[in-house]
């Protein structure tokens, strides 16, 4: 299941009118506004953002994980098919105190997360 995508943009505020009007028609409100990121709900919750970046880069995908152990071993089994490490299984406190993530750049350069919001230890 994909937990959120993360696309830049050079101009924020463009961005989010222009995603505000096309995104409405699907159920999506802008939730969150941040002065370099914007959030969109859906049914799923906050799952589309806008981050504001002085150059384009390649979009951001994150896969929700059903628990912490499933984030590590999707992290190894990347790893182990020649991913580069962007960030290591762990707690990312400052999206929210349960949120335990680990990032890897895939063989493309996409910066691939995986996710898990439950508060289990591993």
């Amino acid at each position: 299941m994909i937990d959120h995508i993360d696309i830049a943009t050079v101009n924020l505020q463009r961005a989010a009118a222009f995603y505000s009007s096309l995104l409405a028609p699907l159920g999506y409100t802008l939730s969150d506004q941040q002065p370099t990121s914007i959030g969109f709900q859906g049914s799923s919750g906050k799952d589309f953002w806008l981050s504001a970046k002085p150059t384009l880069e390649l979009p951001h995908f994150a896969f929700r994980a059903k628990d912490r152990l499933t984030v590590a071993t999707a992290y190894q089994a990347a790893m182990a098919k020649g991913a580069k490490s962007r960030l290591g299984p762990g707690l990312m406190p400052h999206v929210h105190p349960n949120y335990f993530a680990a990032q890897v750049y895939d063989l493309d350069g996409y910066l691939i997360e995986f996710a898990s919001h439950d508060a289990e230890l591993v």
